[in-house]
């Protein structure tokens, strides 16, 4: 892996993994087709915008509590820092903040994929612990090094407890991005009826 940042993300992988990170305001409900909430408790498409209330005692890794101006601070970093997604943000005109727990999200140019952008993976909310980006997810990371990376469980997550404590992802070695040698691909079945006895299932 190599940046988990959510601003920063491009590959699969990393997208795949960083959904166990960081938390969105909503997310895309596979079964209906329809958005609800995940930090948000409540939210309501409105003309010009999206009005979000956030769920109560919402908890970064750290314990730091998560509030209406933390996701502001996140889509301000995300324009300020994002080499990637940056311009597809500034389709949100601004963030107007009534408390700690209510916002509307303002967008003249595109009110109606506000939701969509508020689901995807650049708005998994993050908090800024000096140079150290702290997720909101129901797993923390624990450890990103050349050769591993882990996530544990967090206890402050919002959601279902996860089945399992803690998932560790190897890089297989130095090679790991050379294929070439000892990959080729096949299937029997693919080959010539007189061909497919030449070859033996092997298992290393």
């Amino acid at each position: 892996t190599h940046d988990l940042d959510p601003i920063n993300i491009t590959r699969r992988t990393e997208a795949h993994l960083a959904n166990y990170l960081y938390a969105r305001l909503l997310k895309l409900d596979s079964q209906s087709g329809f958005y609800r909430g995940d930090l948000a408790q409540r939210f309501e498409p409105v003309e010009g915008g999206l009005n979000i209330t956030l769920r109560k005692d919402l908890r970064f890794h750290n314990g730091a509590p998560i509030l209406a101006d933390n996701i502001a601070e996140h889509w301000q970093r995300l324009l300020d820092n994002s080499d990637h997604y940056c311009d597809l943000y500034r389709l949100i005109d601004g963030i107007d903040i009534y408390d700690d727990y209510r916002f509307t999200i303002r967008s003249q140019k595109a009110a109606e994929l506000l939701p969509k952008l508020m689901a995807n993976g650049p708005m998994g909310i993050t908090l800024m612990d000096g140079n150290v980006v702290v997720g909101s997810g129901p797993f923390r990371l624990v450890e990103q090094s050349q050769w591993r990376t882990l996530l544990w469980v967090s206890p402050h997550y919002h959601g279902y407890r996860p089945w399992v404590d803690g998932i560790e992802v190897w890089n297989v070695g130095d090679n790991a991005k050379n294929f070439g040698a000892n990959s080729h691909l096949f299937h029997p079945l693919t080959q010539q009826p007189k061909t497919t006895q030449r070859y033996e299932r092997k298992v290393q």
